[in-house]
């Protein structure tokens, strides 16, 4: 076990330095990725032999990134990165792929009023340090995100209607809002329940280190290529296996991984992957969550993307259908509007912008732009096994209908800081408009918005509209709010709508139990 660790960390770092030199010495680069991925396979193989060797049979997961603060229950909200957190600890309520709301620790609730929800939870739940769980645990969870030290968490943001909450009995609480909120509910789908005594005796960072959580795992190592978890037998509900959840971010050795044995899992595969897996008696499975990709404008500086007939020009000259049925293998649908169709305020009524080239160069004509224009771009590839893919097929739509697009490749650590705190070097990136992990589909509007700290779009019409829904209790009237932001923004579009947007795993033979939802991945029910 301890030998698979050193040849895995190794390994890791071989990828890191193959990645920086490929923007240096591509042919040399690819060299190294290749070998890498012959070691990593070789590596891993051992690991396994002598793990199988020694009576143990984790699950073994490969997965392309950690949380970025091991296990702080509050610092990421979506899968699969916080794969980890999501076998560590349960929230309140979850999201299902249908975009349905489900029990978890919570198992109803009501409003009182607009302003105050009445939460009844699960009995005899036990921490994974025997502590139980109760109203009073729920209370001392918000508390703690109400300190100053919680201000950059991501929960937090998610959570930000909550005023206060109070113990009702012992497994009953109230939680007041500052303001109407209807998605409360969907929104502590969000919040994982940390066992308060332990986060206040270490604090947040030694907290991420020694996790103590209700769910089905708790852990057992955690290194910088492995995590190792082992069921919570006290849990109300134990996982069936122990799982190890490994490290492996380059797509082609998670795949070859798979093919051979060494894990059980791949979490994001290639749509074209699937024939190589069901030929050794696998399967793929496809979760398509709460995210609609955009080629997303900005707008709020001087270019032909101001003109909204360009903007429609655009959407009309990239020919999606192809795109969904070839680079994305037939697994997701052409996005008809911003939000996908499980999300609150979807609008079935609504077609997809259709692929008429003849159509785009009419209107881009119309609006003085008949010789077409430059664009660049700026995309994190490498998230998505097929990024690279469909980005360069929107550039060569583009290039049909006279408009050059460059793309400009930038890190996902990049990305962030823009969307933060702008300084765009383009006119465009590649963005999704994302509704998980609460499928409210008012959440990527407010992001795309002039109330966004650095906006790179600003309708101030859309403004009223946004606040009037983010307050409104009637579900009727917040359903037309969200619909008139919708349909607003399928008129006048702020971007390219490309798909909903789909992530495929692989999964070995005889695997079975394995369930996955928009926010998260659920490891409890899979055995071999």
């Amino acid at each position: 076990m301890q030998s698979g660790c050193v040849v895995t960390s190794l390994l890791n770092e071989i990828l890191t330095a193959s990645m920086v030199n490929s923007e240096v010495c591509p042919g040399l680069a690819r060299v190294a990725n290749s070998l890498l991925i012959g070691l990593v396979w070789l590596g891993l193989t051992a690991w396994s032999v002598a793990a199988n060797a020694a009576g143990e049979q984790p699950i073994r997961v490969g997965v392309a990134m950690f949380p970025v603060a091991q296990a702080n229950p509050f610092r990421d909200v979506i899968a699969p990165r916080t794969l980890p957190e999501t076998a560590l600890f349960d929230t309140l309520t979850r999201m299902t792929s249908g975009g349905e709301l489900e029990p978890q620790l919570a198992l109803a609730w009501h409003a009182k009023d607009p302003l105050n929800w009445v939460f009844e939870l699960r009995r005899d739940v036990k921490f994974s340090n025997g502590k139980d769980f109760s109203a009073a645990t729920v209370v001392a969870v918000l508390e703690l995100l109400q300190e100053p030290t919680a201000i950059g968490y991501s929960i937090t943001r998610e959570l930000v209607s909550i005023k206060h909450a109070t113990v009702l009995d012992r497994y009953t609480l109230s939680i007041t809002t500052h303001f109407p909120d209807l998605m409360l509910p969907r929104r502590l789908s969000a919040l994982r329940i940390p066992e308060p005594g332990q986060w206040r005796r270490l604090g947040p960072e030694a907290f991420a280190q020694q996790p103590v959580g209700t769910g089905s795992y708790q852990l057992a190592e955690w290194s910088a290529n492995r995590v190792r978890l082992i069921p919570h037998r006290r849990s109300w509900r134990p996982a069936r296996s122990a799982v190890e959840v490994l490290l492996i971010p380059d797509p082609a050795t998670r795949l070859q991984a798979l093919l051979s044995g060494a894990i059980d899992i791949a979490v994001g595969v290639g749509p074209d992957d699937t024939e190589a897996i069901e030929s050794r008696g696998g399967s793929s499975h496809v979760e398509v969550g709460g995210r609609v990709m955009h080629l997303a404008f900005v707008t709020v500086q001087d270019s032909p993307l101001r003109d909204p007939r360009v903007r429609r020009a655009l959407n009309l000259a990239v020919n999606r259908p192809l795109i969904a049925a070839t680079i994305l293998g037939g697994a997701t649908v052409p996005a008809s509007q911003a939000i996908p169709r499980q999300a609150f305020g979807y609008d079935p009524a609504l077609k997809p912008y259709p692929y008429d080239p003849a159509a785009a160069k009419a209107l881009l004509a119309e609006a003085g732009f008949g010789e077409g224009f430059a664009l660049t771009a700026s995309v994190a590839v490498g998230s998505s096994v097929v990024d690279e893919a469909y980005y360069q097929a929107i550039a060569q739509d583009l290039r049909r209908v006279g408009v050059s697009l460059r793309l400009e490749r930038i890190t996902v650590g990049k990305l962030v800081q823009y969307i933060y705190e702008g300084g765009w070097p383009g006119q465009a990136f590649g963005m999704d408009y994302g509704t998980e992990p609460s499928l409210d589909g008012l959440r990527p509007f407010w992001l795309h918005s002039c109330l966004w700290s650095q906006p790179w779009h600003c309708d101030p019409a859309q403004v009223p509209v946004i606040e009037a829904a983010q307050r409104e209790f009637d579900p009727e009237r917040r359903l037309a709010l969200v619909r008139e932001l919708v349909h607003r923004h399928h008129r006048d579009p702020p971007g390219i709508m490309l798909f909903e947007l789909p992530r495929f795993d692989g999964l070995t033979a005889g695997l079975r139990g394995y369930t996955t939802g928009p926010a998260w991945i659920d490891l409890s029910a899979v055995v071999r």
